[in-house]
């Protein structure tokens, strides 16, 4: 065991990570990660959707390979957490127990890091160009991957039953051979002695050692209660999926070995939901709400006399539902038809995706209704943005539209009740009441944050803020009311930003001069020089484009510059707080000498944990600009999302 006096807390922070290791369901998290990682695609002449049933609740898939400007935008992004990987390593392997557990952990760091940095994924026999899918069968979730070299998968599952000191049972199904790991296996109390042991390594962990051991679950108390991970591995495919005790006659099915009579593939469903989108086909997830109502038994209105029996057989209600409910589910279902995630485009240095839930016509216009102009919108990206933007009165029409309809035709299904009370309940007509007033009053809020200035170890923003509305002098009035100096101000549109000052105190001592500016649609005011011009601008300019309910922007390099001097300011304060605490402790227990080499070592493993800070921002400052916005778009409501990477790495100063 190392001399306790150089367990800083720093090296306690990073040992669960080895605890981690130590849990048998953490080990074969590591494999299913290595799967979901490879969310790329191949050339197989096979597709894993040709397993997926037509049916299937839901399904999330590649259909072709990632094109090579993609792969580099995932080689750029992932070179920094390489190297941070690579600086942590011996850190971890000099916080391992010497017993034979961790001589165990040591081996199967030693592969994995080994594997990794020579290979990657490919040396776990998993191309680059894999493809994958993601579905359901008998209710329950089947993870399949094309592998080009299952051999080498194979040594994976080797090297961490050799971590764990056992052998998982395996079988053969035809061409499978397939690993069958109780989840039960994780006995709780076997996590408190673990963790009782590492506690002996690091004060920090002691607490822990406390807990009271939790039910465990085991085939034989409880077959429900106790799913198994299966694992299986033919000449191609790896196949992820789980069963119960009570269920192996479910795993041909689950495994593969029964493929169904009709699939996603053959229906050709994810390229239409990607045309529908315009979705890449680079990875799709798809959920079709009336599949989900099978779970209640309730089919679609068209379905066969047989599919009508299927939708019953995979019910999860024990009792039928009325006609009433059917008819009604159905009816709300469809004005939700689908929820659809994706990536959009992806290159070398952009990557776009977008979350669509789709909406029924009327109810999309309803919504397209709502959304309003917003100065800023369409400004180019700056260091830090927020936008929010609505028409709130469209919001409230909608909401006593739907109250509206309720109340003319109430829901006759006994679980929809609920909705009858609120709709006729005469406060919800009343809570719609100030929905309206502010309507007419501001439509949107737009934040640009231009720099920060450390006042006091406390970081001072300079920006500006926009208020969008048809009557900003209206605002104008309701700000003088507070800062009555406004007032006696002559403020009209179209003037540049005018000085004034802020009654606080406070916001005085920082000698930050501030601004208020005025157009026909927006009220802004400005903290500094530079976000006073900024400001503007934005409101010289004509009206935007309908904006999306909200957006964000911010810059990677910017954020990085800001913080990193903020936290190796706070990292310094804690070194030295470190060190009286230590000087203190050396005294109460008369130790005056200093040790030489716990010294050396903790001053090593601070430096390894600046170089990893140094490395972390490094990777914020890849990306040039990252932003979402929350919008209407062709199908309905819609969450999009985009990286823009920095096409030249600023170089930070040395720390």
């Amino acid at each position: 065991m190392r001399n306790s006096s150089t367990n800083s807390s720093i090296t306690s922070h990073f040992l669960p990570c080895t605890r981690w290791l130590k849990k048998p369901i953490a080990q074969w998290s590591l494999l299913a990660s290595c799967v979901l990682l490879s969310a790329c695609s191949s050339q197989a002449p096979e597709h894993p959707l040709q397993y997926a049933p037509a049916n299937s609740l839901f399904v999330a898939a590649n259909l072709e390979p990632l094109p090579e400007q993609a792969r580099q935008f995932q080689a750029t992004v992932s070179a920094p957490l390489k190297a941070l990987w690579a600086q942590w390593l011996p850190y971890l392997e000099k916080d391992l127990p010497q017993d034979e557990g961790g001589q165990r952990a040591q081996h199967l760091l030693n592969y994995l890091d080994r594997t990794l940095s020579e290979q990657g994924l490919a040396g776990f026999g998993i191309a680059p160009n894999a493809l994958y899918a993601l579905y359901e069968v008998e209710l329950h979730p089947v993870l399949r991957l094309a592998v080009s070299e299952p051999a080498k998968l194979r040594q994976l599952i080797t090297e961490i039953e050799t971590f764990r000191g056992r052998s998982y049972d395996t079988a053969q199904l035809e061409h499978l051979t397939y690993w069958r790991i109780p989840l039960s296996d994780i006995h709780p109390q076997q996590l408190v002695n673990q963790v009782e042991r590492l506690s002996q390594h690091n004060l920090y962990d002691a607490p822990w050692a406390d807990l009271e051991p939790l039910p465990r679950w085991s085939g034989t108390d409880s077959p429900v209660m106790a799913p198994h991970l299966l694992v299986a591995l033919s000449d191609k495919d790896l196949v992820v999926t789980f069963e119960r005790p009570t269920e192996a006659s479910l795993r041909p099915k689950l495994l593969g070995i029964e493929k169904p009579a009709s699939t996603i593939w053959d229906a050709k469903t994810l390229q239409k939901v990607n045309e529908r989108h315009g979705l890449s086909p680079y990875g799709t997830f798809w959920l079709e709400t009336a599949r989900v109502l099978q779970l209640a038994g309730i089919a679609p209105e068209t379905a066969s006399a047989k599919e009508q029996e299927q939708a019953k057989q995979r019910s999860i209600i024990h009792t039928s539902l009325s006609g009433a409910c059917v008819r009604e589910l159905t009816q709300l279902a469809a004005q939700v038809p689908e929820l659809v995630v994706g990536v959009t485009e992806m290159n070398a240095t952009l990557f776009k995706a977008k979350m669509s839930l789709a909406l029924e016509p009327a109810v999309r216009e309803d919504w397209r209704q709502m959304q309003a102009p917003l100065q800023g919108w369409q400004a180019q990206p700056g260091l830090m943005e927020l936008g929010l933007s609505m028409r709130i009165d469209k919001l409230a029409a909608w909401l006593q539209k739907t109250m509206n309809a309720v109340h003319a035709k109430p829901f006759e299904c006994e679980q929809l009740q609920p909705l009858n009370a609120i709709a006729q309940s005469p406060k919800t007509i009343q809570s719609l009441a100030p929905l309206y007033a502010v309507g007419s009053t501001a439509t949107g809020f737009y934040a640009r944050l231009t720099d920060l200035e450390m006042h006091d170890d406390a970081p001072i923003p300079k920006g500006m803020v926009l208020a969008q509305s048809a009557n900003p002098r209206g605002l104008l009035a309701y700000l003088s009311m507070m800062t009555p100096k406004l007032a006696q101000m002559s403020i009209q549109p179209g003037m540049a930003p005018q000085p004034f000052t802020v009654a606080s105190e406070e916001w005085q001592a920082f000698n930050i001069p501030t601004f208020i500016g005025l157009s026909e649609t927006a009220l802004g005011v400005a903290a500094g020089d530079a976000a006073a011009t900024q400001m503007h601008s934005l409101l010289a300019q004509a009206e935007s484009e309908p904006a999306p309910f909200s957006f964000s922007r911010y810059s990677g390099a910017f954020f990085a510059d800001i913080m990193e001097p903020i936290m190796w300011d706070a990292y310094a304060k804690y070194e030295a707080q470190a060190q009286q605490t230590k000087a203190a402790l050396a005294d109460f227990e008369g130790n005056t000498v200093p040790d030489a080499a716990a010294q050396q070592q903790e001053q090593e493993l601070n430096e390894q944990a600046r170089q990893a800070m140094r490395t972390a921002w490094n990777w914020v400052r890849l990306f040039k600009t990252v932003g979402d916005a929350t919008t209407v778009g062709a199908q309905g409501l819609e969450y999009q999302f985009f990286i823009q990477l920095a096409t030249t790495q600023p170089s930070p100063a040395a720390r």
